[in-house]
């Protein structure tokens, strides 16, 4: 006979004899006494069967009716005097005759009775049926299993079972320690439990049915119920789960991350590499534009369909094609300042450049009367001494420019402001000076006419441009009122600067500045 987890196994029978019954008495009072079994713990996987008697059946003699008398159960050897107290509670509110029989290995006990009293010394005689360490050590064993740890009642009724089988305090306390195992306490083996899941889960995840199964085991070793670990288990995967998604969106997150910046940084670089490109475009553009206006101020036929050509095939837009054409106009033949010049006065001084460009003195003197009318007289009539004082610096110094360049220092405002100064600003001295008046006798000067003035490089210094924006008559004598040619002086004083940039020969092209 082989024994279970309770110890010595027990062959234990309990049949109703009592003659008042009947049969289907009997069997009813067996199925009542089967549920009032079944309901004590340790009970639920020990084997056990009907005891059954059978009848002629007089309607079918081939089936005969069965009927149930008994109960035989192999009972755990810790959980027979639980049976018995049951079945003695049981005939005390029952008391129908039965007979009990209890072997443990080779040794019977049999009894018959309808009393309790005769029960409870089948009781006495039980304890000394069994070995009593190996009862003690089922019994403990067997609660450790239920829970993982002995709860209050159970440690209660172990130390009654320990009284009634005489087992010493300490052999008892080294028994339930060793049912226990190397922890103690339920918390203490759910600890140990989820430590080493954590330990499985980190080595690999998922888990394989290798790693659950070693896992189950262990659950099973440490007698922890299966509900605990299996929240445990899914609370653990859970979190497991729920941190491997984190993780994986915060990858994605920086992948994502990764991939705007890299995008971006191609997209700078591409960004960078094209305006590289528009540059190294826009320098090929200002050479080519600029050999075309070497020998003249603008671009020939043939050269502005060469140019037409290079704008498209750059992608030179127009606007930047115009920037382009007049700076580099502008650094050979000198700056309009279209940019610092107030919009309002609408002062074109190409034409003035053009006419300078080509030596046409006259010509480039009335230009310049035009111009300063143009921005600074209402009615295009010359300019009265207020209203020089108020010439913008802007226009001054453009005017300025265009004549030194083209004359080589020869004619220009800045040559006569230097002028009147070395006449220790005198204004009959300068007008003599610059040849706006000539001898009359030995000692009388009177103005020139303007048909007499010369148009040429042989003029004396500072003779051009004339200042018939502020004479009032040419032909009977070019004159400027004293008033107005201090105001003017002082005007070219505050806007002129002292240095000048080299002049180029007129009809030239001027040499390009470093």
């Amino acid at each position: 006979m082989a024994e279970s987890d309770g110890g010595v196994p027990v062959q234990f029978e309990v049949q109703l004899v009592d003659e008042n019954l009947s049969l289907e008495e009997k069997d009813s009072e067996v199925e009542a006494l089967l549920e009032d079994l079944q309901r004590l713990s340790g009970l639920e996987s020990a084997s056990w069967r009907y005891l059954k008697t059978e009848i002629e059946n007089l309607r079918d003699p081939t089936q005969p009716k069965s009927y149930k008398i008994g109960l035989a159960y192999e009972l755990p050897g810790d959980r027979l005097w639980a049976v018995l107290k049951r079945l003695c509670r049981w005939i005390e509110r029952r008391p129908v005759e039965m007979r009990v029989q209890i072997q443990v290995q080779e040794t019977v006990l049999h009894t018959q009775t309808r009393q309790f009293e005769d029960l409870d010394c089948v009781l006495v005689a039980a304890d000394y049926l069994l070995p009593p360490q190996r009862t003690f050590v089922a019994a403990a064993q067997r609660f450790a299993r239920t829970g993982g740890e002995f709860t209050p009642a159970e440690a209660a009724l172990l130390e009654d079972l320990r009284f009634r089988l005489e087992i010493k305090q300490e052999d008892a306390e080294w028994y339930m320690n060793r049912a226990l195992g190397p922890y103690r306490t339920q918390q203490q083996k759910l600890d140990h439990y989820a430590a080493v899941l954590d330990q499985e889960i980190t080595r690999r995840f998922p888990l394989s049915e290798e790693s659950w199964t070693s896992l189950k085991e262990l659950a099973e070793g440490l007698n922890l119920p299966s509900e605990k670990i299996a929240q445990l288990n899914r609370d653990r995967t859970t979190q497991l789960q729920s941190q491997i998604e984190a993780e994986r969106q915060r990858q994605a997150q920086i992948a994502e991350r990764n991939r705007r910046e890299q995008a971006e940084r191609e997209q700078q670089d591409a960004e960078a590499l094209r305006q590289q490109q528009q540059a190294a475009n826009r320098d090929r553009y200002r050479r080519e534009y600029r050999r075309a206006i070497v020998s003249s101020l603008f671009p020939r036929e043939f050269d502005h369909g060469r140019l037409k050509q290079a704008q498209i095939d750059w992608e030179i837009s127009d606007g930047e094609a115009e920037r382009i054409a007049e700076e580099e106009t502008a650094a050979l033949y000198g700056s309009l300042d279209t940019d610092k010049r107030d919009p309002n006065k609408g002062a074109d001084y190409s034409r003035l450049r053009q006419l300078l460009w080509e030596g046409a003195w006259q010509e480039a003197d009335e230009e310049t009367e035009q111009v300063l009318l143009a921005c600074w007289s209402q009615d295009m009539q010359p300019l009265t001494p207020e209203a020089a004082a108020q010439i913008s610096c802007i226009d001054l110094r453009t005017i300025d420019d265009l004549w030194s360049r083209y004359s080589n220092g020869q004619f220009g405002l800045s040559v006569q402001w230097q002028i009147y100064t070395e006449q220790d600003s005198q204004p009959r001295s300068f007008q003599q000076a610059v040849g706006w008046q000539g001898t009359f006798g030995a000692f009388f000067n009177r103005p020139r006419p303007y048909s007499e003035l010369q148009f040429n490089l042989n003029a004396p210094r500072g003779h051009l441009p004339t200042w018939r924006w502020g004479s009032r008559s040419l032909e009977g004598g070019y004159q400027v009122s004293e008033e107005l040619l201090r105001r003017f002086m002082s005007r070219l004083s505050t806007c002129l600067p002292v240095a000048r940039a080299a002049p180029v020969t007129a009809g030239a092209a001027p040499q390009e500045a470093p």
